[in-house]
């Protein structure tokens, strides 16, 4: 009898094609390894195996997509400089996902515990994991993978698709932080005729458009501490137990 993947790679070229194209990216990679037909044909690259590890931080049992009632950084909350107003306080609900959260670190290729990356890998807006309404988490749905002659025509298509996303990010990301220069000018001196409260609510609304595009766009660069030092012995940093 033949087996399940012996099945899948006698199908039609352009129906085995529809088929893989409906995966995620952890699904890819667990197919490709299934037989050797199917490696051969799927050619998983550098490329595939990064957007697996992407796709595993938000895994449920990895923590999943950032909560909206877990603070983070203050850059995660508009209030936070506005008036010098202070950062909320972490529910239990975000506590449990703070401490059950994993991230991956690109420099070990490792999916590894919060507490091995540094503040500004995990804070970043760039680097930090993406919260539910994020681009990011959307295109974790399905794998980007497309069948291709040569690895340079694949990794060629692959730089096309990140040239077209790179401008409307940059946008996005200048609204940000235009955004944050009416807090600043705000917090340092107010005019009679400036309302804060429309100050508040353009900043707050800002934020509710761009960060679902900008954060988490360059996760592919966070590293941890052991990664950024060489060596397996460098200090775990744990300047964030006490956050919350």
């Amino acid at each position: 009898m033949a087996s399940a993947q012996d099945v899948l790679i006698s199908l039609p070229v352009d129906i085995l094609i529809d088929i893989i194209s409906c995966l995620d990216p952890v699904s890819l990679i667990a197919l490709s390894q299934t037989s050797k037909g199917l490696r051969d044909f799927i050619n998983p690259i550098e490329h595939d195996f990064q957007q697996r590890l992407l796709a595993l931080e938000l895994l449920p049992k990895n923590g999943g997509p950032e909560l909206d009632d877990y603070p983070g950084y203050p850059f995660r909350h508009p209030k936070f400089y506005l008036l010098h107003e202070t950062i909320p306080q972490m529910t239990n609900r975000g506590r449990d996902w703070w401490a059950s959260s994993w991230y991956a670190c690109f420099g070990c290729m490792k999916l590894l515990s919060n507490a091995m990356f540094d503040d500004s890998e995990l804070f970043n807006t760039a680097t930090r994991k993406p919260w539910m309404r994020s681009s990011e988490v959307q295109k974790m749905a399905l794998t980007d993978w497309k069948l291709a002659t040569t690895t340079e025509s694949r990794l060629s298509s692959i730089q096309r698709r990140a040239e077209q996303d790179r401008e409307p990010t940059e946008q996005y990301r200048q609204q940000y932080q235009t955004s944050f220069h009416w807090i600043k000018a705000v917090n340092r001196e107010l005019n009679d005729d400036e309302d804060v409260e429309e100050v508040r609510r353009k900043h707050e609304n800002c934020i509710e458009e761009t960060n679902p595009h900008i954060v988490g766009k360059a996760r592919h660069e966070r590293r941890c501490v052991e990664s950024f030092c060489g060596n397996t012995d460098a200090p775990i940093i744990f300047s964030r137990k006490d956050v919350g």
